[in-house]
């Protein structure tokens, strides 16, 4: 009898999904090609429903792409699009010319390689500045400058050969500004103990430290519908310890950074990164050596404005003949505007 019950029962759920999937809208995708344009570093796309005109109907989807092809997966049925360049300053330039597509199940996956979608070319005066929240009314941000506010928990794990171990928890702030006139990349970033949550009683540590970082592409890829690329960043670090008492820690540690980075493109605004970090640090230049490094690395996940990030930091020093280790685990979040 049980048996029979789990035979009715699994009957019921096959059937169940067969229904869910014989009533779901079928997708098609398709790939949208356009002209580049030679003063412009991204694309604005907008596909309407098949209706007269594009003004004022609600947009069905909306993308901003660096590539001049974009990957769309859409219900079957009569479409209309239109795209626009994005000039390096963040000012977008006029729509083009309004275009339609069909999508049926015997569709092509692309638009034909020629003719392809011409973009108007973005007018620019000398000293244009961009026009504040055009593109974010609409639910984009074309900004060449980026900014990020962020708070993450910390874990501090210290010990030297003098005082010994010392353990606590703390609240970080973090802030960036990142420019990227294409292919550079040019980021600087700090960060600072808020406030420690729990540690050795009575005593205090606090961490300071700012990254300048310029980058340059290694490696990219832009088909549709995901993206990658590989950057290498170098730059310079700086980072000191506040310490109650001064019972122990390190002081004005700085040095050259090597920083590897790798991010993907997932769906529309959604990303992953990944980054390495190698700093030899010493008080002064003059006295660099590998001895005395800090290692680092970190995973981040994206999805508009808002960041997920986790980083883990190894310092290793020999200061005056006392050896230091440094090691952080943090778990945080970003906001960038």
């Amino acid at each position: 009898m049980g048996d029979r019950k789990w035979h009715f029962a699994i009957m019921a759920m096959a059937l169940f999904f067969c229904l869910g999937a014989a009533g779901a809208e079928p997708l098609r995708g398709i790939t949208l090609r356009w002209e580049p344009v030679s003063n412009s570093i991204e694309y604005e796309v907008e596909i309407y429903r098949d209706a007269v005109g594009a003004e004022g109907e609600a947009v069905l989807e909306r993308r901003l792409t660096p590539s001049v092809d974009a990957y769309f997966r859409l219900p079957l049925g009569s479409y209309r699009y239109r795209i626009r360049g994005v000039h390096r300053l963040g000012i977008p330039g006029p729509w083009g010319p309004i275009e339609t597509f069909v999508l049926t199940p015997e569709a092509p996956l692309a638009l034909p390689e020629e003719p392809r979608t011409p973009v108007p070319e973005v007018p620019v005066l000398p000293g244009a500045v961009p026009p504040a929240g055009q593109l974010a009314q609409q639910g984009q941000k074309v900004a060449a400058i980026g900014r990020s506010l962020g708070v993450a928990l910390t874990r501090v794990s210290y010990q030297d050969s003098n005082y010994g171990a010392y353990r606590s928890f703390a609240l970080t702030g973090k802030a960036g500004v990142s420019y990227d006139p294409r292919p550079w990349s040019f980021h600087a970033n700090a960060f600072a103990t808020l406030a420690t949550l729990a540690g050795s009683e009575g005593i205090t540590a606090r961490f300071l430290g700012v990254n300048v970082r310029a980058g340059v592409p290694l490696a990219e890829a832009r088909e549709v519908p995901e993206s990658w690329s590989l950057r290498a960043y170098g730059g310079y670090y700086y980072t000191t310890m506040f310490v109650s008492d001064d019972l122990f820690g390190f002081r004005n540690m700085h040095g050259p950074q090597l920083y590897p980075a790798f991010q993907k493109t997932l769906s529309g605004d959604e990303r992953v990164a990944f980054y390495l970090k190698f700093s030899p640090v010493s008080p002064d230049f003059g006295d660099l050596s590998l001895s005395n490094r800090e290692l680092a690395a970190g995973a981040a996940w994206s999805r508009g404005p808002l960041s997920v990030t986790l980083d883990v930091s190894d310092i290793r020093l020999n200061v005056a003949g006392v050896g230091i280790r440094n090691s952080t685990l943090s778990l945080g979040a970003a906001w960038s505007f």
